[in-house]
């Protein structure tokens, strides 16, 4: 559900007035009432929330887990250079990195293995978009570890636990092609 149709239906009261909610799973809808006046505001179907899209049967066989603050430093470095970055696991040296390269300029952020808070290595390296990775890191929940999986020119997996709740959000995003 779009937030911003529930922040137009409140709009019509002010502050102080008490808003009433009322979800209709059988119709999908949700009944905003404010001052007498009702806003029916009609929701996706709850079936189609409750289960999560199967991936498809791809291999991506690394996996690393870090903290946000290590995927954000990682991003944000890569960023400052290029609308693209690689990310890459060598299980040889047990690290994991992110490298961009500039105009004149390269940048390369590693991460040994005794760094990161669980890793599983294989040797892949993928080219990404650096805004796809930094948005969907954003909508991860704070706080949380994120868990990268990693292959060769498949999707990037981006996944972290809900604190203090059952679930979890995922990100799967492609691969940048070339230009």
């Amino acid at each position: 559900m779009d937030v911003g149709r529930v922040r137009d239906a409140l709009s019509i009261g002010d502050s102080g007035d008490l808003a009433q909610f009322a979800l209709d799973a059988a119709n999908s809808t949700l009944e905003v009432d404010i001052e007498g006046i009702t806003r029916t505001i009609e929701l996706d179907p709850v079936e189609s929330l409750r289960y999560p899209v199967e991936m498809p049967d791809i291999d991506i066989p690394a996996t690393v887990h870090l903290s946000p603050d290590d995927i954000s430093l990682g991003l944000d470095a890569a960023d400052m250079l290029d609308d693209r970055f690689d990310l890459s696991v060598d299980p040889e040296s047990g690290e994991m990195q992110f490298a961009a390269d500039g105009d004149t300029d390269s940048m390369t952020y590693r991460r040994e293995d005794t760094d990161l808070i669980a890793f599983e290595p294989a040797d892949v390296e993928v080219k990404l978009d650096s805004s796809l990775v930094k948005s969907a890191n954003a909508g991860l929940p704070d706080g949380t570890n994120r868990v990268l999986r990693i292959g060769n020119e498949v999707p990037l997996v981006l996944k972290s636990e809900f604190p203090d709740a059952d679930g979890a959000m995922q990100f799967v995003i492609a691969p940048k092609l070339p230009n």
